[in-house]
């Protein structure tokens, strides 16, 4: 039977599904992701550089989710403020905290919040958006408001890192089709094995890449063994200066970008669209502007 995404899976609906179906259930999450590990190394490497040994600020983390992140930073001795908006994902999070020494798991704060409409009381040096959260905010609006609630949550000197997902020409121009790949994923809380795929289909008018994340239960043969479990997932497209207008308009300047969580430098957001494993957009408030409409 074919699985797969269509036109009437398009549309404000899916695109919030797209947001929320994916984090409803964060052991699978973890399971899914258990070997993404360099993105972790790579802020924790930013965050010692920004912060030193005994900086007082804390770092802004948005859409914590689990705390793949968080737990890495309160390892090397960070205080860390945790935003994210699945209930879920928190109590992930805060479980994993718990495991910590109580000094270390002391520096941690979760709130559930969500991106487009946070504040903080005290201004931090750091802010932090970790596995193209931002990509699940369609709408320029959408990105300025959150763009915008980071600047004013950031001291002056302070800097905000990010990572997006770029544009694939094989997600692009896909008719739907489920594509499997090797991976078998085991759900830690019913032992079920799954064959993991996932199915594309670009909204061009909206600049959102719908997807479909398809997991097949399986025997320990291997065959497939009833209906497959499909969680949708969308994630807006940034094209060659996408994201320098957004970030220039919420009153931030670039000041680095990377291809890669190995700090593999690019100039210019058309030499960054050739490599497509990771962008990642390091800023800082510009202080000659307070953000344009």
């Amino acid at each position: 039977m074919f699985y797969g995404i269509h036109m009437d899976d398009f549309g404000a609906q899916a695109e919030d599904a797209g947001a929320v179906e994916h984090y409803q259930q964060p052991e699978l999450y973890d399971r899914t992701y258990r070997h993404r590990r360099r993105d972790a190394a790579f802020y924790r490497t930013l965050a010692d550089e920004k912060l030193g040994v005994g900086e007082a600020s804390a770092i802004l983390e948005l859409a914590c989710g689990s705390g793949r992140l968080t737990v890495p930073l309160l390892r090397a001795g960070h205080r860390v403020v945790g935003l994210d908006r699945s209930a879920q994902m928190l109590a992930q999070a805060a479980k994993r905290v718990r495991r910590l020494p109580r000094i270390t798991r002391e520096n941690a704060l979760f709130c559930r919040a969500d991106m487009r409409s946070f504040a903080l009381k005290k201004r931090v040096a750091l802010a932090l958006a970790g596995f193209h959260s931002i990509q699940h905010l369609i709408d320029n609006a959408e990105l300025l408001a959150c763009f915008r609630n980071v600047r004013n949550s950031l001291r002056d000197d302070g800097w905000f890192a990010f990572d997006v997902l770029p544009p694939h020409p094989e997600w692009l121009g896909t008719s739907g089709q489920v594509r499997f790949n090797a991976t078998t994923v085991i759900d830690p809380q019913t032992a079920e094995r799954f064959r993991y795929g996932e199915a594309h289909r670009y909204d061009a008018a909206r600049k959102a890449l719908h997807v479909q994340l398809v997991y097949q239960p399986v025997d320990s043969s291997d065959n497939d063994v009833g209906p497959p479990r499909i969680v949708k997932l969308c994630h807006r497209q940034f094209w060659p200066g996408d994201v320098d207008q957004l970030l220039q308009r919420a009153g931030f300047q670039i000041i680095a970008r990377y291809s890669d969580f190995l700090f593999s430098a690019t100039e210019n957001a058309q030499t960054l669209l050739e490599h497509t494993h990771e962008h990642i957009f390091l800023a800082r408030p510009n202080l000659t502007s307070l953000g344009t409409k």
